[in-house]
């Protein structure tokens, strides 16, 4: 179930089963202050505040309906508002209803009486003050049951925290524990109304609650904090709060006027049902002035997890003002929007009111303009400004005459309005890219009519052309740039500048050289996305090869040439060293290329018909779009090289070695990666790979996503964190003897899949079509097959101890001889399933279906669970 929530409320569901009924329980927390006007607090000030009161075995809340209202209170009394400080009187009154607890120093039974108490300022009004001990089961954190050796000498305390009447007399007293807190739902008090087991409930109700469950349990408080019959606290419901502050005597106030809702969508529908909750709890925390508000409701589902729930979104209305649903529609279209979604999950006021929202945090409250940075800001301005001022006064100039007023500091952006801010970010970056186009075209074409001769590239044909994405291809260079023979005239005629930004002769040429190493550089990673380069004309590609076979029968030393477009074809190139050369839109067929080094070499669009790359070093090359067809690459090297577009056919790849690599819209067909190595692989944007094996490699961190694959071979690989997301299988793939670890699919469906023989552990296959997949022989060690369709599969003699099958489709499945020691078969199907011989020690098939056509001989189900059992075939 996604949640979509605001950042200052929070959300429990829970699925229960009640009296033959199937429901999900929402609970909505508020936490809010308690000043006149409510404000609403962070969700993480929330759960801090409660594991604060609710200490090591407390429990927040069950997310059941309660059956009437209740109030609680935690934190601690005061006597900072009268003259004695060894005791004082708790006060709590809510709408009619009042409870009020006596407070006490510490003291101690002394010859069967009290001693007086001590002196305080606060004491806690948690279990550990109020009587119990740790073997009074009410209340194991208590103090008064038994005696305890304090400094040495064996007492016996009294509680701090008592009732205003019926207090200790004697110290073998057992009195029930006062308090204004949660009582354990484990403490017999309240465990006891959880109602009485009886054989038949394993039949009828298992798993859910006793049918003789007084819901009174899923209060919290006491008894007598309770509004019994009433089943929400109406808002505006006055209350009053005595001596739990340190600083105020009486604290007194009424409930916030909201109104909580809890938006469902069920799966495979549209509309959202508005379920309507009601406030059941009250809980102030009076010394930290906060109070938590909890409202619950309920709703009936078809899966007894909940399942057939997609969506929850609670929100907070004020009472008198509910919107209408179609603004929540609107916003939780909003905020599933994939561009700004995010944003818009940042904007409280569209699901709680406005009044409701005051500052995210203290930082947020105090006023920017006196925050740090804003000082110092302004700091500097002033500097700055003063020594103008300076140099304007001493050339005679009055500053004051020239000087703008001041900007005014713009107001610090809140969260709400990040959305909009977005908004105007990209819709005014949009509009300045269109008018700085249009200033340029408007300069060139102003220019051009007064006779000024332009450089083409600034022309206004060429501002258009590249408005529209056209342009020269092949590598840059700045050595026959129109403006490059004026800049270098005019250094040399009159130097200019003076000191570090002196500009003469050597510094323009320091500069081109600099400037033209940068765009080599980036020419290297981006060649594959500019135009094509041409091929090289007859005379200078005769030239070219004349040229590399020179090389080749001396040096060997490639690096760093232009080799763009050159006919490359057959040359021995074996151990070449081709580092940083440029050979886009080479044609390299039949070339030897055995041992070359072709580290950070431009690749791209070169194309290959035959040919030997064995061992060569591609690290950090450009490949992008390159078709090798036929090409033996086995052992070669690739680390961080650009693979975008390119296309593998007939090659064989056996032994290379692939680190750091992305193909995206790639086309690999008929390779083979027989025990080659590929680690942080990702295979992405359309890439399709077709009847291409890595039989017997070893795959670590390889992603197959957006994927069109078809026969795959993976037969005895080795794969550890390997992902199939969101791709298209053809043929089955085969993983035959393979071992996987910690691998995943994910919305990719594999029909026939073989996983004869193979290998996985805590390997995730859930909600996959694996029909008629072969799994004989297999083990699954503690892997996740749960929702996967597995109809007609064999699992025939697999190992898959504590695995999980939930609502795995397995009718007509096989699984004779299956060894399942404690897996989870929960709400499997298991029509015309083949179990005989099966090991089901242990195994949970609660709500499993199956029926005659199950064949469950010779099954060893020793401790298996088959409760509660399916009804009316699920």
């Amino acid at each position: 179930m996604k949640i979509v929530k605001p950042l200052r409320l929070g959300l429990l569901s829970r699925p229960y089963r009640m009296r033959g009924r199937q429901r999900l329980g929402l609970a909505v927390f508020a936490l809010a202050t308690l000043d006149e006007q409510a404000l609403l607090q962070p969700e993480a000030d929330l759960w801090s505040l409660a594991g604060e009161a609710l200490g090591e075995d407390g429990v927040l809340d069950l997310a059941v309906p309660k059956p009437c209202a209740e109030f609680l209170v935690s934190g601690a009394a005061y006597t900072a508002h009268q003259q004695d400080r060894t005791a004082c009187m708790a006060r709590v009154r809510v709408g009619e209803l009042e409870k009020t607890l006596a407070v006490f120093g510490d003291r101690y039974w002394l010859d069967g009486k009290p001693t007086p108490p001590a002196p305080f300022e606060a004491m806690p009004l948690d279990w550990a003050h109020a009587f119990g001990g740790p073997e009074y089961a009410d209340n194991p954190h208590g103090r008064g049951a038994g005696d305890e050796r304090i400094a040495g000498v064996r007492t016996r305390r009294l509680p701090n925290v008592e009732p205003a009447r019926g207090r200790m007399q004697r110290p073998d007293q057992r009195p029930e524990p006062a308090g204004f807190g949660p009582v354990s739902p484990l403490w017999p008090r309240r465990f006891a109304r959880a109602g009485q087991y009886h054989e038949s409930w394993l039949d009828d109700g298992f798993p859910g609650f006793l049918d003789t469950l007084d819901p009174h349990f899923f209060n919290a408080a006491a008894p007598d904090q309770w509004w019994p019959g009433q089943p929400g606290l109406a808002a505006g419901t006055p209350y009053a709060l005595w001596n739990l502050h340190p600083r105020l005597p009486c604290q007194q106030g009424a409930l916030p006027r909201w109104r909580a809702r809890c938006l469902l969508r069920r799966a495979g529908e549209t509309a959202l049902e508005d379920v309507a909750l009601r406030l059941t709890t009250a809980w102030f925390f009076p010394d930290r002035e906060r109070l938590l508000l909890i409202y619950h409701g309920a709703t009936d589902i078809a899966q007894d997890d909940g399942a057939d729930i997609e969506l929850a979104m609670p929100a907070l209305d004020a009472a008198d003002a509910p919107r209408p649903l179609a603004h929540y529609e609107a916003v939780l279209a909003q905020r599933l929007d994939a561009q700004d979604g995010a944003l818009h999950a940042l904007r409280d006021k569209d699901l709680l009111p406005a009044q409701a929202l005051g500052p995210w945090d203290a930082l947020q409250a105090a006023n920017p303009m006196e925050q740090p940075f804003a000082v110092n800001q302004r700091a500097r301005g002033a500097a700055i400004r003063a020594q103008l001022g300076e140099q304007a006064r001493a050339h005679g100039v009055d500053p004051r005459a020239y000087e703008p007023p001041p900007a005014p500091m713009p107001a610090a952006p809140q969260l709400d309005d990040l959305p909009d801010i977005a908004r105007h970010m990209r819709q005014a970056a949009q509009e300045a890219r269109i008018d700085a186009l249009h200033a340029r075209r408007r300069m060139a074409e102003a220019l051009q009519a007064r006779g000024a001769e332009l450089p083409p590239a600034m022309g206004a044909a060429a501002l258009a052309a590249a408005a529209d994405g056209a342009g020269r291809g092949g590598p840059p260079s700045l050595h026959n740039h129109p403006a490059l023979a004026t800049l270098q005239e005019l250094a040399r005629a009159q130097p200019l500048g003076s000191g570090a930004d002196r500009l003469d002769a050597g510094s323009v040429g320091a500069r081109l050289r600099e400037a033209q190493q940068q765009l080599g550089r980036l020419y290297l990673h981006a060649a594959h996305h500019q135009p094509p380069a041409e091929a090289a004309r007859p005379a200078r590609a005769a030239r070219l090869r004349r040229r590399v076979q020179a090389l080749m029968a001396g040096s060997r030393d490639l690096a760093g040439l232009d080799l763009t477009g050159a006919d490359l074809s057959g040359l021995d190139l074996r151990g070449a060293r081709c580092v940083g050369t440029w050979m886009e839109g080479a044609d390299l067929s039949g070339a030897l290329l055995d041992d070359a080094d072709l580290s950070q070499a431009v690749l791209a669009r070169a194309h290959a018909e035959g040919g030997s790359w064995r061992r060569a070093v591609l690290a950090g090359a450009n490949l992008g779009q390159a078709a090798l067809d036929g090409v033996d690459l086995a052992g070669a090297r690739l680390s961080s090289p650009v693979l975008d577009g390119i296309v593998l056919v007939d090659c064989a790849l056996s032994a290379s070695r692939w680190n750091d690599c992305h193909l995206a819209g790639a086309r690999l067909e008929r390779c083979r990666f027989d025990q080659a190595e590929l680690d942080t692989v990702t295979f992405w944007q359309g890439t399709l790979l077709r009847e291409t094996g890595f039989a017997a490699a070893r795959l670590a961190r390889v992603t197959w996503l957006d994927c069109e694959l078809d026969g795959l071979d993976f037969a005895g690989a080795r794969l550890r964190r390997c992902a199939w997301v969101q791709s298209q299988c053809g043929a089955a793939p085969n993983w035959a003897g393979a071992e996987l670890q910690t691998c995943c699919v994910v919305e990719t469906d594999m029909p026939h899949a073989v996983f004869a023989g193979a290998t996985l552990r805590e390997c995730s296959l859930r909600d996959t079509v694996l029909d008629h997949a072969d799994f004989t022989g297999a083990a699954l060690w503690r892997c996740d097959l749960s929702q996967a369709s597995l109809g007609g599969a064999s699992l025939a003699r697999a190992r898959a101890p504590d695995s999980l099958f939930i609502r795995a489709d397995l009718g007509g499945a096989s699984l004779a001889e299956a060894d399942l020691p404690g897996a989870l078969l929960q709400k499997a199907t298991l029509t015309h399933a083949d179990l005989r011989g099966a090991n089901l020690f242990r195994a949970d098939l609660g709500l499993a279906v199956l029926d005659d056509t199950s064949d469950t001989r010779g099954a060893y189900t020793h401790l298996a669970n088959t409760r509660p059992r399916a009804r009316h075939g699920r």
